[in-house]
């Protein structure tokens, strides 16, 4: 499911570069860049917990969502990425 906005309940694994990561993110994220989570979702995941997949703007995180949901991972989208919280100035 794509949403709106970030939610307590939710890890939020940030899967943009490591540069793109440490230039600017999300309080609290956790940075995993796409093709590491993609190769072994289980070192990084727990099947347990729900997350919040956020890339820069929306489209690789929708992506991503959807092949961790059909591996049995609880995960969300962030609609618009975080570009999209940098437009609504909901991060610095």
């Amino acid at each position: 499911m794509e949403i709106d906005s970030i939610n307590d309940n939710l890890e939020i694994i940030d899967i943009r570069s490591e540069y793109e990561y440490n230039t600017s993110n999300i309080p609290n994220s956790r940075n995993i860049p796409m093709y590491k989570l993609l190769i072994e979702p289980a070192n990084y995941l727990n099947k347990s917990n729900n997350y919040l997949i956020v890339c820069e703007y929306g489209i690789q995180s929708k992506i991503i969502m959807n092949m961790l949901n059909r591996m049995g991972y609880h995960t969300n989208s962030l609609k618009g990425g975080y570009h999209s919280l940098i437009n609504n100035k909901k991060v610095r």
